[in-house]
């Protein structure tokens, strides 16, 4: 037989586990009139999306996560070039939660451009696809973020663990140091990160 001994390690490893069960994003309850993130993610056999909304924590502002939702391309979806699936995922975003997007403003997230501009695009230049999303969006007029998906962990671990000890720390580094820890990308959204906190990190 095996004899097991509880002690002050594993007393330890307990409690720090519990404390992060306790600490763990939950799904939030949704609030009308709540400014509402959708957020894309796509690639070559899949479409996912999240819904957020925007609440103010501890007195900083961060967005909370509402309902995911997914599902696997088809096979001929699956051979359509990648402009085409983001606007696919961006329809089946829209469609799952529609019933949470009105009366309040909408932002969604995407690394496409092409889609970012459709809005502004004369119609007579639209595709048939891209016609039928600016008319299925027209009651929502959401409006367009570029997120680089390589940096949206970085922006997220910051916006969940950022403190003022942090905003010092930050301070110190150069743009090489931050670029060598969280990519060039993050330099890029953020070009004065080394030297103040950017207000849209706080978003």
């Amino acid at each position: 037989s095996i004899v097991f001994e509880w002690g002050v390690q594993q007393q330890e490893a307990r409690e720090n586990l519990t404390k992060l069960l306790e600490e763990a994003d939950t799904l939030d309850y949704v609030i009308k009139g709540a400014k509402k993130f959708i957020t894309l993610g796509t690639d070559e056999n899949s479409m996912s999306t999240m819904l957020s909304q925007e609440r103010v924590i501890n007195g900083r502002k961060c967005e909370k996560p509402i309902l995911f939702a997914s599902r696997v391309f088809g096979i001929t979806e699956a051979n359509v070039e990648t402009e085409l699936k983001t606007l696919k995922n961006a329809k089946f975003a829209i469609n799952q939660f529609r019933p949470y997007l009105h009366g309040c403003d909408v932002i969604i997230y995407t690394d496409d451009r092409v889609l970012m501009e459709l809005q502004n695009k004369p119609s007579k230049e639209l595709t048939s696809a891209q016609a039928k999303w600016v008319a299925l969006t027209a009651d929502i007029n959401p409006t367009f973020v570029f997120r680089n998906t390589k940096t949206a962990e970085a922006i997220k671990y910051l916006n969940d663990c950022w403190t003022d000890e942090t905003t010092h720390e930050l301070s110190k580094l150069t743009n090489q140091q931050i670029s060598e820890q969280l990519g060039d990308t993050f330099i890029q959204t953020f070009p004065s990160c080394s030297h103040a906190v950017p207000d849209n990190l706080y978003r």
